[in-house]
C-alpha cells in the first residue's frame, strides 16, 4: 500500500486520474474476458497481485 500512496504523491492530479481511468478500463476488459470463461486461476493470481501492491 505504501508503494501505491507514493505513486499518488509522485504523480500529478491529472496523471492520477488518467491512471485510475486506465485501471478501470483494464479491470472491465479482464472482467469481460472472465465472464466469457477465462480460467478462475488467473483471477486469483490477479487478486494476489493487487494485495502485493
Amino acid at each position: 500500500m505504501e508503494f501505491a500512496q507514493g505513486l499518488v504523491c509522485t504523480l500529478g492530479a491529472q496523471d492520477h486520474v488518467d491512471y485510475i481511468i486506465w485501471f478501470m478500463k483494464f479491470w472491465i476488459m479482464l472482467w469481460t474476458k472472465l465472464k466469457q470463461g477465462m480460467p478462475r486461476r488467473l483471477m486469483l493470481s490477479f487478486m494476489m497481485t493487487i494485495q502485493l501492491v
